[in-house]
């Protein structure tokens, strides 16, 4: 089942975008929430980079993977109309090139608790990000921006935006893609599966070709 504000969606994620200032739309998606993220990834042609160096092929497979968008990326219509509210990842917006930009997101995929023993921290995930960015310190959040000026990420609310930026006051700010006047949608079927697992049959994407770029 697609995202019924799948359109009003990619339109709010453009307007957070000035190209005349260099910004990029990127994404960080996660293999694991879907195995047909990484196929429609890399068939797509679209420049990315996984975020698990070095990681054998059966941990690649569910890796989180940085990607760049283009307006016009079939791509990022996937993603919005299956992934939004189904916590495939997060976007962000940002003048780095993406080989600048995912050596910096690679600083946090690894963690350690209070025992030093490491572990995968999947920040990624937008029900993550969302507890844990409030946490934050300002300098911790000085070091998680970075070269990223905005995060964008889905409310618990998949009708709703979150929208970060790196300050003291103000860092957050909620948007809703729905018109005021709009009745809600009902609640709309889960159709991908548990992490790493297809959805429904017959909810295969059609992946489009997309055109190389480095």
């Amino acid at each position: 089942m697609t995202y019924p504000l799948a359109e009003q969606l990619l339109e709010h994620l453009w307007s957070r975008v000035d190209p005349l200032q260099g910004e990029e739309l990127y994404v960080i998606l996660d293999a694991a929430r879907d195995r047909r993220i990484l196929a429609a990834a890399t068939r797509s042609g679209a420049p990315s980079r996984c975020l698990y160096d070095g990681a054998p092929p059966a941990v690649a497979a569910v890796a989180p993977y940085l990607v760049r968008l283009r307006r016009d990326s079939m791509l990022l219509s996937q993603v919005a109309d299956h992934g939004w509210g189904q916590a495939w990842g997060i976007f962000l917006v940002s003048r780095a090139n993406i080989d600048r930009l995912a050596d910096h997101l690679k600083q946090f995929v690894l963690a350690c608790d209070d025992d030093d023993s490491t572990f995968y921290f999947r920040y990624y995930d937008p029900r993550v990000f969302r507890v844990y960015l409030p946490t934050c310190t300002a300098l911790e959040l000085e070091a998680i921006f970075g070269p990223v000026r905005c995060y964008l990420v889905e409310h618990e609310d998949p009708d709703k935006v979150v929208e970060y930026w790196f300050a003291v006051e103000g860092m957050s700010r909620t948007t809703s893609l729905r018109p005021a006047d709009a009745p809600p949608e009902p609640p709309a079927e889960e159709s991908a599966g548990e992490p790493g697992e297809p959805g429904e049959p017959g909810d295969e994407w059609v992946v489009v070709e997309e055109e190389s770029q480095s």
